[in-house]
């Protein structure tokens, strides 16, 4: 499916393994269970995920988007809600936390992988990428999401409901604070970001590959579940506090820069009568 050079037969094969995992899906976290090491899912949603980038011709996302519906992956979640135990000390007052980490499922990462993949297709710029990615995600039980809301609707149920799902999880605990944050950049970078928005566009400026997706959506719906629910445990969540300080630290140092060493466009201006 990865090797051949026409894509046709690229797509065409990526799709046949989302049905082949169909009947796999049991067998490979019953060999999971028994202590067995099956790269298949791994291997499956590697293919998946290289398909679902937004600069990806449509027939590649869509056959992604086909394969993921059709692999059942989605449903392979831990069938009882996670979440952070606590009590409340009686005499104090106060709520105690209790370290409850949850296993994650059966398969590991190769589940998060294929929900990340499926977030990703439910903002593609394709109206019927998001079409087929939507059916994927109402399609998994427990979920509660109607098969006619619309494709953000469904993104931001699933996320939540990701969150009951996965809660504590650190895979997903770091994924979640990953999306929160975004991608973390040192002090020149973004300097030089900054140098680059003064510039003139040129002609021929390279454009974003999808115009449909918000860039922010999913950095806002971390940010949520992150501050209202028990997804992530407290400890996890200070050392990323501390982190977050030093960026912002970082960025006010950027933009303090970036001002003191802009030209004065006052300067050469003439004076007044």
């Amino acid at each position: 499916a990865s090797s051949d050079p026409n894509e046709r037969v690229r797509c065409a094969a990526v799709a046949c393994l989302g049905k082949l995992a169909a009947s796999r899906v049991a067998l490979w976290e019953r060999s999971t269970k028994s202590g067995a090491k099956s790269d298949n899912a791994a291997s499956l949603v590697a293919l998946i995920e290289a398909g679902c980038s937004p600069e990806r011709p449509e027939d590649v996302r869509r056959a992604a988007a086909e394969a993921l519906k059709s692999s059942t992956l989605l449903s392979a979640l831990p069938q009882s809600p996670g979440g952070q135990k606590r009590t409340k000390d009686e005499d104090e007052g106060t709520i105690i936390y209790h370290d409850d980490p949850q296993t994650g499922p059966i398969l590991g990462a190769p589940i998060l992988s294929a929900w990340r993949s499926a977030l990703e297709l439910l903002e593609d710029e394709d109206e019927d990428v998001r079409s087929v990615a939507s059916d994927a995600v109402t399609a998994v039980s427990g979920l509660n999401i109607p098969r006619d809301v619309s494709t953000e609707t469904c993104l931001r149920r699933a996320f939540k409901a990701l969150a009951k799902r996965l809660a504590r999880w650190p895979p997903y605990e770091r994924w979640l604070l990953s999306a929160c944050a975004g991608k973390r950049v040192s002090k020149l970078e973004l300097v030089s970001s900054i140098d680059d928005m003064c510039t003139v566009r040129r002609l021929f400026d390279r454009e974003a590959d999808n115009h449909h997706a918000e860039p922010l959506l999913l950095a806002q719906l971390a940010a949520s579940v992150i501050a209202r629910t028990d997804a992530i445990r407290v400890d996890v969540c200070s050392e990323e506090l501390e982190v977050a300080i030093d960026a912002i630290e970082s960025i006010t140092d950027a933009l303090v820069s970036s001002v003191e060493t802009a030209p004065d466009e006052t300067a050469g201006a003439p004076r007044g009568p």
